[in-house]
């Protein structure tokens, strides 16, 4: 049975034909058990030569904020030394997340997000959550973005760029829970409709992978 994404607002679904009912099956019944796990791995970001077991996520989320906790201190360490820096972390952003909202900031399920999108390199995925917070401030603003993000959360010009239509989710997932989305260029080279369409481009993607789904 074909799930539909019941948080998907209709300004940004698209009417599937019918013919693509009967093609979604008949490319469901093809795969084989092997590559219907591999699908679901995909899913998840999982690598099947990991395998996840609560003491190995504990183990990781452990070794992640231990990799924040040195961050935080080599990023005070250059702002109070007159020395240079190898690296150019800024951690700015991370603390006040943490300080407006350490539930958000320290949920396990989020963070593991940017272990497994780096294969639970938790150094390497540690710069990524610090680097996270200073584009998002840097799109959306403080008083926007330690939260999970709305659709009311976009600002006029968003809401202009969205409707040209080049951004698109079809209104139904895959057997595997796979969301199908598009995207077309519709923009002009003024900076803010460029960033009025990385900021879409943001919620889209924050959207599909953190509500849930009625199916």
């Amino acid at each position: 049975m074909m799930a539909h994404a019941a948080w998907l607002p209709s300004c940004l679904a698209w009417e599937a034909p019918l013919s693509y009912n009967q093609l979604r099956q008949e490319l469901r019944a093809s795969l084989s058990s092997e590559e219907r796990r591999n699908v679901a791995q995909d899913l998840n970001g999982q690598n099947e030569e990991i395998q996840e077991t609560p003491e190995f996520i504990s183990y990781h989320l452990s070794k992640f904020q231990e990799e924040l906790d040195k961050l935080q201190n080599y990023s005070a360490d250059c702002n109070s030394s007159s020395s240079s820096c190898n690296m150019n972390i800024h951690c700015e952003a991370y603390e006040l997340a943490l300080f407006v909202n350490p539930a958000y900031v320290s949920d396990s399920a989020f963070r593991l997000q940017f272990l497994r999108a780096d294969k639970f390199d938790s150094r390497v995925s540690a710069q990524r959550f610090i680097q996270y917070w200073d584009r998002k401030v840097e799109l959306f603003g403080v008083d926007k973005a330690f939260r999970k993000l709305s659709i009311h959360d976009l600002c006029p010009e968003d809401n202009a760029a969205l409707m040209l239509g080049g951004l698109r989710w079809f209104p139904i997932l895959d057997e595997t829970g796979r969301i199908f989305f598009s995207f077309r260029r519709y923009w002009d080279n003024r900076p803010s409709h460029k960033e009025s369409m990385l900021r879409l481009l943001w919620w889209m993607a924050h959207t599909a992978l953190e509500d849930p789904i009625d199916g």
